[in-house]
């Protein structure tokens, strides 16, 4: 049958013949599988794959991330409109994001905003309340884009760890 299954937890998987076991105890056979995970559960789950590939999977180093999304209210053109991401260097976050920018070709009342810190940027906050991170997180955005000091209506906090991969010295040998 050609379909594809979405939402379904995967337990295991081969690489030969495309077998996939599912925490419902079904098992599941197709030409191929799209493995979607990180690189340490990859590894896990995944049978078969040679031994080379399965050490680079498992050497990948991965450290924390935290983000956060900002809702605005400011209404009318902004110097941001068409800007995605601006670099944040000497702040709790490392990138400001503008999420909204690629997806309004006419500008609507307010702004979706992202930021985050990984890897040692965020093992130094990592043990604060979310609401201090966030007051941190929102005095970068404030700083980097003054124009939006009092018009932050909603803002939301994510933690991951392990978070995203990051290069490291010697990870090519």
């Amino acid at each position: 049958r050609d379909a594809l299954e979405f939402g379904v937890k995967v337990t295991g998987c081969t690489v030969h013949l495309a077998t996939v076991e599912v925490d419902d105890g079904r098992t599941l056979r197709a030409r191929a599988a799209i493995v979607s995970t990180p690189s340490h559960v990859t590894a896990e789950i995944v049978e078969g794959i040679p031994s080379e590939t399965d050490a680079a999977l498992r050497a990948i180093t991965y450290g924390p991330m935290i983000s956060a999304a900002f809702l605005t209210d400011e209404e009318g053109p902004q110097r941001w409109d068409g800007i995605y991401a601006i670099a944040t260097p000497g702040r709790t976050s490392s990138m400001l994001f503008n999420m909204g920018n690629v997806l309004m070709p006419q500008r609507a009342r307010g702004s979706s905003f992202m930021t985050y810190a990984t890897a040692s940027l965020a093992r130094r906050i990592a043990g604060d309340a979310d609401e201090a991170i966030l007051d941190r997180f929102q005095r970068d955005l404030e700083e980097t884009l003054p124009e939006l000091r009092g018009h932050v209506v909603e803002r939301l906090l994510h933690r991951v760890d392990p978070g995203i991969p990051y290069p490291f010295v010697g990870r090519g040998r």
